[in-house]
C-alpha cells in the first residue's frame, strides 16, 4: 500500500491530542513555518545598526514620515531614544531623555509637519520630534491642563487619548481636537546684510515658547539689488528663487542662508512664518472650559477591570481595554459620549498585546490567566454587531506567560509574543497566517517591540539593546536556526499492525543544509531514518528555485540581500530494517545546518498491513 501527503495547510495543533490532528498538520516543534503545499524552516534574522554588548531591553519601536514619505526608525532603548534614516545607524537624540520602561512611539501628521510622539507613564514629559530635524526634541506637556502627568497613549481623530497614569491608572483622557492652531509672523527681522552671501541665526518665536515648532517658513531681503526670497521645501531646506540655498530647524529655529548674491552693508533680512504649540488647541491640551464644548479635553470614568493597557480605535469607536474588561466610547457630536463597559471576562494584562488593524483588533485576552488565547474584535455581518472571536482555540497556550506580551500584524500574520519557564522575557514569538488560517510552529525569539520600516520588519530585543531585521537570510545573527518539526501520530489510515519499507520526502534544500529525519512509533522514543543531505546525488542541481527574493521583509537594509538558489531533491529512504511492526508512526525533522530546507511531499511507500493485534510492547498480562 500507499499513502502520500501534499497538503500542509493544518498548521500546529496542540489543543487535542497528536493522533486526532489532521495529516500534515504538526503536533510540535519550534522554527518551522506552513506555505500551504509546504513546510519549511523559519527565515533567520539579521543585525539592525550596531551590536550593543550585555543586557537591556528595547522599550519602543516606532516609524515617522518626512514630507517625501521617507522614513524615520525610532528606538527607546534604556533610557535613549535614537533614530535611524537608513535602519542601520542610530543617532542619539539628546542624552538619556527617557525613562526605561515600555514606551509609546506614534507618528503624528499634521499641516504643521510630520513629528513623532513618545511618552511614558514614568516619563514626566511629552517630546515631539520633527522627522525633518529629528536630531532635536522638544517637551510638549503642559503642566497645568495635563494636571502634570503623562502616561502611555494613542492618537485617534486628531487627539491623543492618554493612559496608564500613574495617579489615574484606570481613567483614560483625550486632549482637544487639533485644528492647526497657529501664530503668524510677518517680516520678523533675523539679521542685516554684512556684503557677504552667508547668514546664520534662530527666529525669535522660541525664546516666547519652548513647546514651539516653526513652519512655512520664507526668507528675504530688502536689497533691491539682491531680492532673493527663500522658500521652505518643508524637509528642513530652504531654495532661493535666484539660486540659494539654506536650512530650517523646525524645533530650534535656527537657519543658515547661502544667498545667490552678496547682500549689501545693513540691508535688512526679515522672515515669515508661522509657528504652534501642540499644548494650546492641540494633542496635549486636555483642558476644557467650565460648560464643555466640542473638541475639548474631556476625561472617562472606568472603574471596571483593573489598569487600562490600551486604546484604540474600530469603526468609528474607542475601546479601552482594560486587564479584566473593554469599554466602549461613542459620541457623534463630541459633547454626548457614551462611555460603558462593552464586554466583561475579556482584557488584556499587557501594554503593546493590543493591535488595532483594518480588519478588527487583535489582542492577547488573559483576562482570566489559566486560559489565554488571541482575540479579534470585528464587525461580524449576521448580527452587525462588533463582536470578539478565539483565534487560537487549536493551541493550547496556557504554558506561557503573556503579562509582557506585544501583538502586531505584518502582511497576511499575526505575531504575538510570550514567554516560558526558561526566561522572564518574551521568548517565543507565535505567528498566525491569515490566509491559511494556520499556526506556525512557535519561534525562539526575544521580541519586545515591533515595527514595519518599509517592507521589513523590525523587532526590538527583550533581553538586549540591540534591533534586529527577521525574515533576512538563513542564520540567527551566523548561527544556526534550532529547530524541530513533529507532524501528527499517524496511523496511515488502519488501525492495525503495519510494517512500512520506504519513506519518501520531497521538496527543496541548499547545498549546505543537512535535515536528520526520525520516526516515534506508538509512542515510543524516537529512531532515526536517516538524513536529507543537499549534496547528495537524489538532490537535482538542474532543478533550483531563488529563495529570498519576495520573503516578507525581503527589501534590504544597508545593502544586505538574502536571495538564494535552492534545489529540489527527492530523498528515498529504506526503513525496513529500522522499524518494525507499528500502528501508529510520527515523523520528526531536524535541520542541523544554515541552510533553506522545505518539504513538500511526504509518502510512506509499501506499508503492507499486518494482524489486528496491539504493538508488542502493550502485550502484558491483564490489569488484576
Amino acid at each position: 500500500m500507499r499513502l502520500e501527503n501534499k497538503n500542509f495547510e493544518t498548521g500546529l495543533v496542540t489543543r487535542v491530542e497528536d493522533q486526532t490532528v489532521k495529516r500534515g498538520g504538526f503536533t510540535g516543534g519550534l522554527n518551522w513555518i506552513i506555505k500551504g503545499d509546504r513546510v519549511e524552516l523559519r527565515q533567520g534574522y539579521s543585525l539592525v545598526g550596531t551590536h550593543i554588548d550585555g543586557v537591556g531591553k528595547v522599550n519602543g519601536l516606532g516609524v515617522g514620515l518626512e514630507n517625501d514619505n521617507s522614513e524615520v526608525l525610532f528606538r527607546a532603548r534604556g533610557t535613549k531614544l535614537e533614530y535611524s534614516t537608513d535602519g542601520d545607524t542610530y543617532t542619539e537624540i539628546g542624552s538619556d531623555i527617557l525613562y526605561n520602561e515600555n514606551t509609546s512611539i506614534i507618528p503624528f501628521n499634521s499641516i504643521c509637519g510630520n513629528y513623532v510622539i513618545i511618552s511614558s507613564p514614568n516619563l514626566a514629559h511629552i517630546y515631539a520630534v520633527n522627522t525633518e530635524a529629528p536630531d532635536n526634541y522638544v517637551d510638549i506637556l503642559e503642566e497645568t491642563t495635563a494636571l502634570g502627568k503623562a502616561g502611555w497613549f494613542n492618537i485617534v481623530d486628531q487627539s491623543m487619548f492618554q493612559f496608564g497614569r500613574l495617579n489615574d491608572s484606570t481613567t483614560p483622557y483625550r486632549s482637544h481636537k487639533y485644528a492647526g492652531t497657529s501664530t503668524l509672523v510677518s517680516a520678523e527681522s533675523v539679521d542685516t546684510g554684512d556684503g557677504g552671501k552667508t547668514y546664520s541665526g534662530t527666529l525669535a518665536f522660541k525664546s516666547g515658547n519652548a513647546r514651539a515648532f516653526c513652519f512655512a517658513v520664507t526668507f528675504d531681503t530688502a536689497d533691491a539689488a539682491n531680492t532673493e526670497v527663500f522658500n521652505d521645501n518643508r524637509d528642513g531646506t530652504l531654495t532661493g528663487d535666484a539660486g540659494g540655498t539654506g536650512t530650517i530647524n523646525y524645533a530650534t529655529g535656527a537657519f543658515t542662508l547661502a544667498f545667490f548674491a552678496v547682500v549689501a552693508l545693513a540691508e535688512d533680512i526679515t522672515s515669515t512664518y508661522s509657528w504652534h504649540d501642540m499644548a494650546v488647541d492641540g494633542i496635549t491640551d486636555f483642558s476644557s472650559t467650565a460648560t464643555r464644548v466640542a473638541n475639548e479635553g474631556i476625561s472617562f470614568r472606568q472603574p471596571v477591570g483593573g489598569d487600562i493597557h490600551a486604546m484604540v480605535s474600530y469603526r468609528g469607536v474607542v475601546y479601552a481595554f482594560h486587564e479584566t474588561s473593554i469599554y466602549s466610547i461613542e459620541t457623534t457630536d463630541d459633547v454626548s459620549f457614551q462611555n460603558k463597559i462593552f464586554r466583561e471576562n475579556f482584557g488584556c494584562s499587557s501594554w503593546g498585546g493590543i493591535k488595532s488593524t483594518g480588519d478588527g483588533i487583535y489582542f492577547i485576552n488573559n483576562s482570566i490567566s489559566s486560559q489565554p488565547f488571541l482575540a479579534k474584535l470585528s464587525f461580524e455581518n449576521i448580527s452587525g454587531e462588533v463582536l470578539p472571536e478565539n483565534l487560537s482555540s487549536k493551541l493550547d497556550l496556557s504554558n506561557y506567560d503573556y503579562s509582557k506580551a506585544k501583538v502586531w500584524e505584518h502582511g497576511d500574520r499575526i505575531l504575538f509574543t510570550g514567554y516560558n519557564s526558561l526566561s522572564d522575557e518574551n521568548n517565543r514569538m507565535f505567528v498566525l497566517d491569515k490566509v491559511w488560517n494556520a499556526w506556525f510552529a512557535p519561534q525562539d525569539l526575544f521580541v519586545n517591540a515591533f515595527a514595519d520600516f518599509g517592507s521589513a520588519l523590525i523587532v526590538g530585543d527583550s533581553i538586549t539593546n540591540n534591533t534586529w531585521k527577521l525574515d533576512d537570510g538563513f542564520a540567527d545573527y551566523n548561527s544556526s536556526i534550532s529547530n524541530t518539526l513533529l507532524f501528527t501520530d499517524d496511523n496511515l489510515d488502519a488501525d492495525r499492525l503495519k510494517r512500512l519499507h520506504y519513506l519518501n520526502v520531497d521538496g527543496y534544500i541548499a547545498k549546505a543544509q543537512n535535515v536528520k529525519v526520525f520516526a516515534r512509533l506508538d509512542c515510543g522514543d524516537r529512531v532515526e531514518l536517516g538524513t536529507i543531505e543537499g549534496d547528495a546525488d537524489y538532490v537535482q542541481a538542474g532543478n533550483s528555485k531563488s529563495i529570498g527574493g519576495s520573503m516578507i521583509g525581503s527589501n534590504p537594509i544597508g545593502g544586505r540581500t538574502s536571495s538564494v538558489d535552492v534545489y529540489c531533491y527527492n530523498a528515498r529512504f529504506n526503513v525496513t530494517s529500522l522499524i518494525g511492526k507499528f500502528e501508529r508512526i510520527q515523523l520528526e525533522f531536524e535541520a542541523q545546518d544554515v541552510g533553506h530546507i522545505e518539504i513538500t511531499r511526504i509518502d510512506f511507500n509499501d506499508f503492507r498491513l499486518k494482524e489486528q493485534k496491539q504493538p508488542y510492547k502493550y502485550r502484558k498480562q491483564p490489569i488484576k
